[in-house]
C-alpha cells in the first residue's frame, strides 16, 4: 500500500453553527456492552443536536411466546408484563445522569420541540420505545413514523464480534433510509481523529458535511480522504506511455487533491477551529487503505457514503460502506445519499 499524502492544512473559518441539527435520534438498545456504549453516544449526540432521543428495545416475539408456554396464563398480561419491566429498566439508565439540560437562566421551557430549539433553549427529550416482534423490521418501522435522522446501534449484540457485524446491524446499515452510526464496544470517549472517506459521488458532500459536524463537536482532527487505484498501475498501462510518466502521475494527484479540498471550501463557513489534513491513499483495494489509513492515523470514527444501491450483485457481494463497517476496528457512520429510500 503506497500513501501519498499532504501536509497538515491548519484552517480557521467560522463556527460549526450553519448545519441543521438532528431533529430524531434513535437507539437501539439490547442491554448488551455493546449497545451501552451506543446509548452513551446517543446521548452526546441528541445533546449536540437538542434532538429527542428514542431509546428502542425490541423484544423478540418467539422469545416471549416461549416464555408464555413455559410459564402458561395469559399471553397478553405476561406480554404486557414484561414490556412495562423493561422499560423501566430501560428509564433506570438515565437515573443517575437524566438527559434534560436547560440554561440555568430560564424559569419555564416550552413544550413544543421546535419553539424550544428555537429559543435555544438546551433539554432533549427522552422518548422510550419497547415493543415485541421482529427487531429488524420494528426498527425500520419506527424510523419511517418518526422521520428519524439518525440511527445508532452497537457493532454486535450478544454475537460474536469475531464473526463481523451483528446480524441486526448489518441488515440496518444495508437498508435504513437514514443515516447509522455502528459503535464498537471500546469507543467510550469523545472521538479525537474522524476520517471522512470522499469518492467524489453525490454521498461525499453529505459525508463531509457530517464529519465537520462530527468533529466540531468534539474538537477532533478532521481527515479527508480519497482512495483510489493510480491507473498507471493497471495492465492497460504497463506498458510505456505517456500515462506512465512521473509528470502525469504528479498531475493525476495534484487533480485529485484539487477535488478534495473542493468539499473544504464549499463547508468553509462550517469550520471552526479544526485541524483538517487531506490525504490520497493509493491501493487496489478501497476497504484496505480505509482500514489501513485508520490503523495508522489512529481514526476512532469513519464516516462514508452508500450509493443506496439495492441490486442483487450488491446483496450477494456487499458495498464498500458494508465492508468498512465489518472489518474496521472503530466506530462508523454510514450516510446514504439525499432521497434515498429503501
Amino acid at each position: 500500500m503506497v500513501f501519498f499524502c499532504s501536509e497538515f492544512n491548519y484552517i480557521k473559518f467560522g463556527l460549526v453553527n450553519n448545519m441543521d441539527r438532528l431533529n430524531n435520534i434513535i437507539v437501539g438498545v439490547d442491554f448488551s456492552d455493546f449497545s451501552q456504549t451506543a446509548l452513551d453516544q446517543a446521548r452526546r449526540m441528541a445533546r449536540w443536536n437538542q434532538s429527542d432521543l428514542h431509546v428502542m428495545h425490541v423484544l423478540d416475539k418467539l422469545v416471549v411466546k416461549k416464555l408464555g408456554t413455559s410459564l402458561g396464563g395469559s399471553l397478553e398480561e405476561l406480554s404486557q408484563n414484561v414490556l412495562d419491566t423493561t422499560k423501566e429498566r430501560i428509564r433506570e439508565l438515565f437515573t443517575a445522569e437524566p438527559l434534560e439540560q436547560r440554561k440555568e437562566s430560564l424559569v419555564s421551557v416550552p413544550s413544543d420541540t421546535q419553539e424550544r430549539r428555537r429559543q435555544d433553549q438546551r433539554r432533549v427529550e427522552l422518548k422510550v420505545d419497547v415493543v415485541i416482534g421482529e427487531p429488524f423490521r420494528e426498527i425500520m418501522r419506527r424510523v419511517q413514523d418518526v422521520h428519524a435522522d439518525l440511527l445508532i446501534l452497537g457493532s454486535n449484540g450478544m454475537s460474536d464480534p469475531r464473526r463481523g457485524l451483528g446480524e441486526v446491524a448489518a441488515q440496518c446499515v444495508r437498508k435504513a433510509p437514514c443515516r447509522v452510526m455502528v459503535v464498537r464496544k471500546s469507543q467510550v470517549e469523545p472521538f479525537s481523529d474522524v476520517l471522512a472517506c470522499v469518492d467524489f459521488s453525490d454521498s461525499s458532500d453529505r459525508v463531509v458535511e457530517q464529519a465537520i459536524r462530527v468533529a466540531g463537536q468534539d474538537q477532533a482532527r478532521l481527515h479527508l480522504a480519497h482512495m483510489f487505484m493510480p491507473p498507471w498501475n493497471i495492465l492497460h498501462y504497463k506498458s510505456p506511455t505517456a500515462a506512465g510518466s512521473p509528470d502525469f502521475q504528479k498531475q493525476y494527484r495534484e487533480n485529485l487533491l484539487g477535488q478534495l479540498k473542493k468539499y473544504l471550501q464549499k463547508h468553509e463557513n462550517d469550520i471552526g477551529d479544526l485541524r483538517v489534513e487531506c490525504r490520497l491513499v493509493e491501493g487496489p483495494r478501497p476497504v484496505d487503505g480505509i482500514i489501513d489509513y485508520v490503523q495508522k492515523n489512529s481514526v476512532d470514527l469513519v464516516l462514508i457514503g452508500t450509493r443506496g444501491k439495492t441490486g442483487m450483485k450488491e446483496k450477494i457481494l456487499g458495498t464498500l460502506a458494508e465492508r468498512v463497517v465489518n472489518h474496521a476496528p472503530v466506530s462508523v457512520l454510514v450516510l446514504k445519499p439525499e432521497g434515498t429510500l429503501c
